[in-house]
């Protein structure tokens, strides 16, 4: 007899061709579901695509970072998934609670043809949710990011914590584990500032290279800033590393401080005064060009 609904093959497939099948189905179901971890500046349209005007094919990988106390660190995670499949996205430390952590989910504005994550929307962690939403439909969409604030109080010792973005879907576990590398460096509060943002079409990195501009060349540009956006907390981001530079003048002294500023963003044969007349990002290097400045004021390495 029949199950209902059930319609027996003409002819029985064969045990091997079965397990083939099945592996191939496991296959594609693993291919529709990833976790990564980006840095912040390594934007992801919700088709799974890096964003044009990044110019950054290749990510920066994200495995062991360094950290400065008393401040914000910030990564982006994608999730990957079939759109109306729910997952739960956890958020692990090792030792629990070193550091304070809040969730955003990233909302897409379409500019010409291409969908750009900026504005911020805060949520509990664990997040538990659908790639696709009712209230925000992107035909075709398959990949939700988010915007991971890490924030270490000024009373955690240099040390090194285990961090873990952790994907539950289909009852499978997807980890993303780090380990996170806190620094000496503790940050003292930002300078005011009146630099502002560029515009959402600009590339990722446009707010920190303004940040950079006001500390070496005294011009604050953009324009004011949107609340609870990727843009703003760029430029928070980057205004916690021109306080750090300024508490590192005394022991490095400006100039040379600012020459090996200029020498780490890419420019081995410009000077500080000759950059300014020209502010610029380093010509084929993509957004995250900027992750080797702070790496210089955090370690003092080049």
């Amino acid at each position: 007899m029949e199950r209902a609904g059930f319609t027996r093959p003409a002819l029985p497939i064969p045990v091997s061709r079965l397990f083939l099948l099945l592996a191939l189905s496991l296959t594609s179901l693993l291919d529709a579901q990833s976790l990564r971890v980006y840095s912040e500046f390594y934007r992801i349209d919700p088709f799974g695509k890096p964003i044009p005007a990044d110019g950054s094919p290749v990510p920066r990988e994200i495995i062991s970072p360094a950290v400065a106390r008393n401040g914000f660190t910030s990564f982006r995670i994608v999730v990957t998934a079939p759109p109306a499949i729910p997952f739960t996205l956890h958020i692990a430390q090792n030792p629990d609670n070193t550091a304070e952590i809040k969730l955003y989910r990233e909302i897409y504005a379409k500019s010409g043809e291409t969908w750009i994550p900026d504005r911020l929307e805060p949520v509990e962690v664990p997040y538990t949710g659908t790639v696709a939403q009712a209230v925000r439909t992107i035909p075709g969409q398959s990949v939700q990011s988010f915007w991971l604030d890490a924030r270490l109080p000024a009373t955690v010792p240099p040390t090194r914590f285990r961090l873990e973005a952790q994907l539950n879907i289909n009852q499978e576990w997807i980890i993303y584990p780090m380990e996170v590398r806190v620094q000496q460096a503790v940050l003292p509060a930002p300078p005011e500032s009146k630099t502002g943002l560029s515009s959402l079409e600009s590339p990722s990195d446009s707010p920190a290279l303004s940040v950079l501009r006001e500390y070496l060349c005294g011009a604050p540009t953009g324009k004011p800033e949107p609340d609870m956006s990727v843009r703003q907390f760029i430029r928070r981001n980057a205004l916690q590393d021109a306080a750090l530079a300024r508490d590192l003048e005394p022991s490095r002294t400006r100039q040379i401080l600012q020459q090996t500023l200029i020498w780490s963003a890419g420019f081995p044969d410009l000077t500080p005064t000759a950059w300014c007349k020209a502010p610029k990002r380093p010509e084929g290097s993509g957004s995250e060009w900027y992750l080797k400045v702070r790496q210089y004021l955090l370690s003092g390495k080049r």
